[in-house]
């Protein structure tokens, strides 16, 4: 111990009585701030998702949407059909309209392999789409 009653560390530091509670456990109040800061940033990424969906083509967006939820176009799925469905109807809405429900319908009554394929590029959807419309307006006109 030095004069005076205070000690110095190897690093030449000053150790009185107050040091060793500055060297506690930080406050809770810094783990929520770390919390908030991951928040925000997961927020920031979420909305740069946003800007970067809405800034590419209506086809890119549909060939992301489908390959998100191709690996689970398989017989062995009882939901396969709602699930594409959902992604599809987005879509078919914007070709068509109001028939989309119509149209979302008889596509995903398709074959699996016919959906894995339409799912898989967005000039068959709308050849398929328009087809499905035609093929409406023939029926309701008889």
């Amino acid at each position: 111990m030095r004069p005076g009653g205070r000690q110095y560390n190897q690093m030449g530091g000053s150790r009185g009585p107050m040091a060793h509670q500055m060297q506690a456990q930080p406050p809770m109040g810094n783990m929520q701030m770390g919390q908030q800061q991951m928040m925000q940033q997961q927020q920031m990424a979420q909305i740069q998702q946003q800007q970067q969906m809405a800034a590419m083509t209506i086809d890119q967006r549909y060939l992301i949407s489908c390959h998100q939820i191709l690996p689970a176009v398989v017989p062995e799925n009882p939901n396969y059909k709602d699930q594409v469905g959902t992604v599809l109807y987005e879509y078919i809405t914007q070709l068509i309209g109001t028939k989309a429900p119509k149209v979302t319908g008889m596509l995903i009554d398709l074959p699996i392999d016919d959906i894995k394929l339409i799912m898989q590029d967005w000039a068959l959807l709308n050849t398929r789409v328009q087809q499905a419309n035609e093929l409406l307006e023939q029926q309701m006109g008889q």
